[in-house]
């Protein structure tokens, strides 16, 4: 399984991903209006909406696997505009599964959501517990897995991975995420805005090792039509992380409170158990040392770019 067609890859998962396959010899198209920082991939511009499109490609080109890492919602934005982030989302979904289909290209790597799905639970979620989710991202996310589990039903030889990750973070991600907002603006000795309270609680994984479970289920062609959640099995606090940030940094970090924004999830951990029976290698990044590499890699882009003040 050599030729991937990667969507998403100008995203932070997506330039991580291309830079790990291309390393691993693999050969790597990308679909989309943008292209990443890899230079040997092959991009493809375009409207990743447009059954045409995705029928050119598969024409044109032998693809054995296609990773979907779309994702044009977020966790916290508001309903607006819910058409065209339906549209993208959902309706481009389909039309991609519908070319693979007429072109027989059987494999598909889609990339779900670990915490917006489940939404509010005590517990670790397993692949079994309930999906109740309170954002119209985890909402979409549903759908599409739904979608994917009835579009294999009539198609026997088409073969599927859902991948549900925890919070992913690590270089290249955008400094409007807990993490990065964190570290940054303590580096710089800015406020804080946290949005809930210290023991919200979640799970987190370092990038390098979301790509390499997606690394080693291309190596052991392990398409089952199964759903994996994919994280760090561990609970860390908005607390912890600030703390670990402080001691990164030298700096005591300035923290103000606002209310909860609507669709975030307070407590996200999620139960791996299932997924260590076919990838048994573990993690390499604890949250401090994730954190630890991030840190690098925040320090060394502050000059060029501007820190951004969004919510955590």
């Amino acid at each position: 399984m050599k030729n991937i067609l990667l969507l998403g890859v100008s995203g932070f998962i997506g330039q991580n991903l291309s830079e790990k396959l291309v390393a691993e010899n693999y050969n790597l198209l990308s679909f989309g209006r943008s292209k990443g920082l890899q230079e040997n991939i092959i991009h493809i511009p375009g409207d990743v909406r447009s059954y045409e499109k995705y029928c050119d490609i598969f024409s044109e080109y032998d693809v054995d696997c296609v990773i979907n890492l779309l994702n044009s919602s977020d966790p916290l934005i508001n309903d607006s505009g819910i058409e065209d982030i339906i549209d993208i989302n959902l309706t481009g979904f389909i039309n991609l599964l519908n070319a693979m289909e007429k072109y027989e290209v059987r494999n598909l790597i889609y990339i779900s959501s670990g915490g917006a799905i489940y939404g509010e639970h005590e517990y670790a979620n397993t692949e079994d517990s309930p999906t109740q989710p309170i954002s119209l991202y985890g909402w979409l996310k549903l759908a599409c897995e739904n979608y994917l589990s009835f579009h294999s039903k009539r198609n026997e030889n088409f073969k599927y991975l859902i991948l549900r990750p925890s919070n992913i973070y690590g270089k290249y991600q955008k400094n409007n995420r807990l993490i990065p907002v964190v570290i940054e603006r303590t580096i710089l000795g800015k406020e804080i805005n946290i949005y809930g309270d210290l023991n919200t609680c979640k799970d987190y994984m370092y990038v390098e090792d979301f790509c390499d479970v997606i690394s080693e289920f291309l190596k052991n062609k392990e398409f089952n039509n199964e759903i994996y959640n994919v994280g760090s099995g561990i609970g860390t606090t908005i607390k912890e992380i600030v703390e670990i940030a402080q001691v990164l940094v030298g700096r005591n970090a300035k923290i103000k409170y606002h209310d909860k924004v609507k669709g975030d999830v307070k407590h996200s951990i999620l139960d791996i158990s299932k997924l260590r029976k076919v990838i048994k290698k573990g993690n390499n990044f604890s949250i401090e040392n994730g954190m630890a590499e991030s840190y690098k890699y925040i320090k060394s882009n502050l000059i060029l770019k501007p820190t951004s003040q969004d919510e955590v």
